[in-house]
């Protein structure tokens, strides 16, 4: 099944972003409302901007976007049965000319330019001064160093567990049927649904 792998790939890059603060931070999580859109403290377009460069989110990203690439394989279903090195290596150049033509100079800046609102509501310009030391410290330095070679060593653990676990719950939920069942209902109003 092809959603969850592209399901998978959306989540992956989402959580690519490292934009939590410190673990020194005690601080609750603010939770977003209407008016801290509207707040004095509310840190300005050009003070993200200058963050996104510091967390090297466009290479964060990348280097996801290469991880996930290279364990394509592990994710085909098993049914195509084993894979030659031809293939292998076939499968992971289509996966980056994929991955090289969505992650355009374009779309990433239409995705940080995405991203201001989001952290507008729920940073400080504090928090965000905050951010900004910390990554530019040493110790802040070498996690954004580190990042891509945890992540790559993360996901080659993880995508296998969460392609076995996808299908396994698929396959006992029988997911896909239940989902062509709801879609051959489509005629049907809420109201006869419910009863």
């Amino acid at each position: 099944m092809k959603t969850p792998i592209l399901f998978l790939f959306v989540v992956l890059l989402a959580t690519s972003v490292p934009a939590q603060q410190p673990a020194s931070s005690q601080e609750a999580p603010k939770k977003p409302t209407a008016v801290s859109a509207e707040r004095s403290d509310t840190p300005t377009r050009e003070q993200l901007k200058k963050l996104f460069d510091v967390l090297e989110i466009q290479k964060q990203m990348g280097s996801v976007v290469s991880t996930v690439g290279r364990n394509m394989e592990k994710m085909l279903p098993e049914s195509m049965g084993d894979v030659s090195e031809k293939q292998r290596t076939a499968l992971e150049n289509l996966n980056n000319e994929l991955y090289g033509k969505l992650m355009t100079p374009e779309f990433l800046d239409k995705f940080l330019a995405e991203l201001i609102p989001i952290y507008q509501r729920h940073f400080t310009k504090s928090d965000v001064d905050a951010l900004i030391a910390f990554y530019e410290s040493p110790v802040g330095k070498k996690f954004l160093r580190e990042q891509p070679q945890v992540t790559e060593e993360s996901l080659t653990k993880m995508l296998p567990l969460m392609q076995t676990q996808v299908q396994k719950i698929v396959a006992e939920m029988d997911y896909e049927n239940r989902v062509r069942d709801i879609f051959a209902h489509q005629g049907e109003s809420a109201t006869d649904t419910k009863k």
